[in-house]
């Protein structure tokens, strides 16, 4: 009920979101680099899909892996 109506209220732009998912992609991107001792060289990130906004409201990131 108040979580509704506060969320109803906070508008989120597009750069934003852009923001918020390169954000997300740097902190696994440094987990995979720190914790799992991958090289940086072989860690691709790809620019954020804006456009894959759910109809509730969430955004949707895709996360891709490749041995290759």
């Amino acid at each position: 009920a108040l979580k509704d109506r506060l969320l109803q209220g906070i508008a989120v732009d597009d750069d934003e979101i852009r923001d918020l998912g390169r954000e997300r992609a740097r902190q696994i991107e440094d987990y995979l680099v720190v914790r799992e001792g991958i090289p940086p060289e072989r860690i691709y990130v790809q620019d954020v899909n804006v456009d894959a906004k759910a109809e509730d409201g969430r955004v949707a990131i895709a996360l891709a892996l490749d041995a290759g």
